[in-house]
């Protein structure tokens, strides 16, 4: 993402979702989270495939109240 902020390419709903995606699939949990703050920031509004991906990190991470927390959101 920063190198993309580095090329003056600005990141939307799919390079977002691709990104989470694969922090998802690493179970990286953390990494979601703040992707998805970032992409929040950056008013990018996230869709329920983004979701689906932070919710899997989440629960790989067992964090499963935060799994919870971001349902009700």
């Amino acid at each position: 993402m920063e190198l993309m902020k580095s090329k003056s390419i600005t990141p939307n709903l799919i390079t977002y979702s691709t990104a989470i995606s694969a922090v998802a699939k690493a179970g990286q949990w953390r990494a979601a989270l703040g992707l998805l703050e970032h992409m929040r920031k950056e008013r990018v509004q996230p869709d329920a495939v983004v979701f689906n991906y932070v919710i899997s990190a989440l629960s790989k991470g067992g964090q499963w109240d935060a799994s919870l927390r971001l349902l009700q959101v």
